[in-house]
């Protein structure tokens, strides 16, 4: 499996003229399966500190499940989390004085090649036009490039880095400058943990690879499958960004109650039942699993009488067709139907 190896972190800082706090992250990666292993450093993220906090906790949902790696191995999201918030306190200062003009050039030729090109370069300009810099805007369209100050036009910038690496406009000479010694980023730790909604009622039987999928609220009031354990854990990692805004210093203790709660959840009912829509899996090259999921399905079958091949992929592949209700009455007649089935 391919996994990005993860060997250093800075931040740096600066203030614009509206007097707010501004923060470019850099990380020495690289790739584990590329070689040889030379880590390089690029800027991964701009902006404010909420900005930069959901870049992080994005990035550190990757660990859960090991596509994102330290160099002695797997890591956990909260080590990775805690490198950057001791990072944050003590950034570098970027001298607003000594920056150059920045050009920034225009989007297509950042995406070039992609299909989605166009539509992210004209997302872009169009947000230029609704934050009211028409100048900088106009320039793109016209010029292919605009020129942007550091120090007035960060707002400019946060933007641009919203569909654009942030590694198009900051290099690593912007990590230099005198260290703020605990003057960075470094909130005191809330009274209150943050309270947030545990995803998960029920954990399924093990599919034909061995993996545990567990179910929960889809939507108000309809259960489904949700994810396997990584992937539910790195949801909650990835959106937790918030909640260490409000309530600063409790990701650790937040996190190993999810991973508690997981492990406490209770096996789903045998009076559980599975109902299989094919019409709303979009993708057609899941055609032929499709057809043989509905014919086990019909129309509804006990949770615990779906095949373990079947429970890959109703739970993996297209769980968003799923919807499972727990049915008190009639479960027994149906389990017995389908025993006459299958010696029929």
């Amino acid at each position: 499996m391919g996994s990005t190896v993860t060997t250093g972190k800075k931040a740096a800082t600066f203030s614009d003229n509206l007097g707010r706090n501004f923060y470019v992250l850099f990380e020495q990666t690289y790739e584990k399966n590329c070689y040889p292993h030379t880590p390089h450093w690029g800027a991964i993220a701009f902006g404010e500190i909420e900005t930069v906090l959901t870049r992080i906790f994005g990035t550190a949902s990757n660990a859960e499940g090991g596509l994102l790696q330290g160099r002695s191995g797997p890591i956990k999201p909260e080590g990775y989390v805690q490198s950057w918030m001791d990072e944050l306190k003590s950034p570098a200062v970027i001298d607003v004085n000594n920056v150059v003009h920045i050009s920034l050039k225009d989007i297509t030729t950042i995406f070039s090649g992609e299909p989605t090109e166009q539509e992210k370069r004209e997302s872009f300009l169009s947000e230029l036009d609704r934050a009211d810099f028409p100048r900088h805007a106009n320039a793109l369209r016209e010029c292919g490039e605009t020129t942007v100050d550091i120090y007035f036009d960060a707002d400019v910038i946060s933007l641009f880095c919203r569909f654009a690496p942030a590694w198009r406009v900051f290099g690593p000479s912007f990590m230099s400058g005198h260290i703020l010694e605990d003057g960075g980023y470094s909130p005191k730790k809330s009274k209150d943990r943050p309270s947030i909604k545990m995803p998960g009622l029920y954990k399924s039987k093990k599919d034909l690879h061995g993996n545990i999928r567990f179910i929960g609220e889809k939507e108000e009031g309809v259960l489904s499958f949700i994810d396997d354990r990584f992937g539910v854990i790195g949801m909650f990692v990835k959106e937790y960004a918030p909640f260490e805004i409000s309530n600063p210093g409790h990701f650790s203790a937040s996190t190993k109650a999810l991973r508690d709660h997981l492990e406490n959840l209770p096996e789903t009912p045998e009076s559980m039942m599975l109902y299989f829509d094919p019409a709303k899996v979009k993708a057609w090259y899941w055609k032929e699993q499709v057809e043989k999921a509905a014919r086990v399905v019909g129309d509804g079958v006990c949770l615990d009488q779906v095949p373990p091949e079947q429970m890959h992929h109703l739970s993996s592949l297209f769980p968003e067709a799923v919807t499972l209700k727990i049915v008190e009455q009639s479960t027994n007649a149906r389990r017995l139907e389908q025993t006459k089935l299958a010696f029929a």
